[in-house]
């Protein structure tokens, strides 16, 4: 019998959720430059279709990412890079 502690990736060591893995990856891109300060992110629907995400977590990861500074929104533009995170500066 196996028991939930000493199977991989069993309870005692939860999985990565999509949001979590959105908001991480985005991070690290603005932190690396892959989305530079002063740039536009990418478009909505595009994160969507890259991430698999549907809206509700795409909003709530930008709204995180905008309470961490890193981002802002661009009316009639997007949300566009402001900062990077603290540890990359």
């Amino acid at each position: 019998m196996v028991e939930f502690g000493h199977l991989p990736g069993s309870l005692t060591m939860p999985t990565e959720n999509k949001r979590e893995r959105l908001l991480r990856v985005l991070t690290e891109r603005i932190a690396d430059g892959t989305y530079p300060v002063g740039e536009l992110l990418p478009p909505a629907s595009q994160l969507r279709i890259e991430f698999t995400v549907s809206q509700m977590p795409l909003r709530q990861t930008l709204d995180i990412l905008k309470e961490r500074g890193l981002i802002e929104t661009d009316p009639g533009l997007g949300m566009r890079v402001v900062a990077k995170p603290p540890a990359a500066r």
